[in-house]
């Protein structure tokens, strides 16, 4: 979740909050724990009270919003509660500051507001696997033609954004081009064309001179793909 979208939240959550102001150290303390044990008793599971600040525990909670099962950089939101230098208490996202009454009750609606943009975000990146995955073999479909066609071995590595395919040329050159998902259907076309000059140079020995990867050398160790076996 990126941090316009998470402070979008916030506003949204805390906006025109009364102040909620404390002044003596052992009040501020009580508060702290009481709110404290609720969020970590009663909270939805993906809420997480993380031990961060040893010296600073008393005075801080430092929250974890998560999705579970996940890798991913945009499926977590840290943020703390304090009081600030004007003994304000204070939910914090990076360098911003809202006002938090200490509700628990408010402290769910916030909850809540993140369980359904992250929802928002799984159903986005299941459209993506999925237009992603139809890429994909469309992409191997049309390399599978063009191999029996033009009569080379090849293999191929997946990324996030891209299929990198190294082809064989010759006995020991491995050409390697890049197709990302997005640009597929205008680089498929160009495929062709790119091996028969490849071809060309490679009977002029001038390897060296265009892209073919560094590991060319190896290439006869590599478990390719037969185009005779397609």
């Amino acid at each position: 979740m990126n941090s316009r979208t998470v402070d979008k939240i916030l506003r949204n959550v805390f906006v025109n909050k009364q102040e909620h102001c404390i002044k003596l150290l052992e009040d501020k303390k009580k508060a702290i724990k009481v709110l404290k044990d609720k969020i970590t008793n009663k909270s939805p599971e993906f809420v997480e009270v993380r031990e961060l600040y040893k010296d600073d525990d008393d005075f801080l909670i430092t929250l974890q919003f998560s999705q579970k099962r996940t890798e991913y950089w945009d499926s977590f939101v840290y943020l703390s509660i304090r009081f600030d230098e004007k003994d304000r208490l204070v939910i914090s996202h990076n360098t911003n500051k809202y006002n938090f009454s200490g509700s628990f009750d408010e402290f769910l609606v916030l909850t809540k507001a993140f369980e359904k943009e992250f929802d928002q975000i799984n159903k986005r990146k299941e459209k993506r696997n999925k237009v992603k995955k139809l890429k994909k073999s469309a992409i191997l479909a049309n390399i599978k033609e063009i191999a029996k066609e033009m009569e080379f071995d090849f293999y191929f590595k997946e990324f996030e954004t891209k299929i990198k395919l190294f082809i064989k040329i010759g006995d020991c050159g491995l050409l390697d081009m890049d197709i990302p998902y997005s640009k597929f259907q205008k680089i498929i076309p160009e495929i062709k064309e790119t091996i028969e000059k490849s071809r060309e140079i490679d009977k002029f020995g001038f390897i060296s001179s265009i892209s073919f990867s560094p590991q060319n050398k190896n290439s006869r160790y590599i478990d390719f793909i037969k185009y005779k076996e397609l």
